[in-house]
């Protein structure tokens, strides 16, 4: 697809994203700044929309009211966009037109090769936490520095933010039998911290490395498991 930063002369390939897919239509981010929707049926482009910059966070679908949304958000890319700091917006978007319902904004750094901005896919809340999705966003005062986000799915604004080391890790929502709900994600200082998923407070933190923990943990039942730069993989219950 060439778009507003690509021709046949100048373009990015590839996709570093996941796909997502509902019934005859596929929804993924390309490393030329592109959000796609295409019909299964033809491969046909249906719409398109700009994310400014390579992204490597994978679409999440989610239906509510009966109609179908997309969370979605980029990269910060040294160079591209700019050599100091760059807005890296989280946006939901319409997944019949592509039109942008709402973003919210962070101002990233980045690294050469590091780089700053959304690079996990976002994690939507059920149960207790479904008015609220949750993204971790990289170096965001500084290349050391990033937040995990709660945003309110109506409008995007914040409900709380945990800040520690950066993250490239997607956040994982857990719940108890009562449908309350935590959330578990892991940052680049090989810290594992467990959150109350509607206020933001820390549960517990666990620290498995020195280094970045790149891997999204696996849950299951209490237990959760995660691949570490280590050459370990780590397994853990869940209180």
């Amino acid at each position: 697809y060439y778009g507003t930063r690509s021709s046949t002369e100048s373009f990015w390939l590839g996709m570093e994203d996941s796909a997502a897919i509902y019934k005859g239509y596929i929804f993924m981010t390309d490393n030329g700044g592109n959000l796609m929707c295409l019909d299964l049926n033809t491969l046909q482009l249906v719409w398109v929309q700009d994310t400014l910059d390579d992204s490597n966070s994978t679409p999440v679908l989610e239906i509510e009211k009966g109609h179908l949304y997309l969370y979605v958000s980029t990269s910060f890319r040294l160079g591209w966009r700019s050599y100091d700091t760059a807005t890296v917006p989280v946006w939901k978007i319409d997944a019949e037109t592509g039109e942008i319902v709402w973003h919210t904004d962070y101002e990233c750094t980045t690294d050469d090769g590091v780089s700053g901005g959304v690079q996990s896919t976002i994690a939507c809340g059920k149960n207790s936490l479904a008015d609220y999705i949750y993204v971790t966003v990289a170096k965001t005062s500084d290349n050391a520095s990033g937040v995990l986000a709660c945003l309110r799915k109506s409008d995007g604004s914040k409900a709380w933010e945990d800040s520690s080391s950066y993250a490239w890790s997607s956040p994982v929502c857990v719940y108890n039998k009562d449908g309350s709900g935590k959330v578990l994600y892991c940052n680049s200082t090989g810290d594992i911290r467990l959150l109350d998923g509607k206020t933001g407070k820390q549960e517990d933190v666990l620290s498995v490395s020195e280094g970045v923990i790149e891997a999204s943990p696996a849950v299951y039942d209490n237990y959760a498991v995660v691949g570490i730069r280590d050459c370990k993989i780590w397994g853990i219950r869940l209180q």
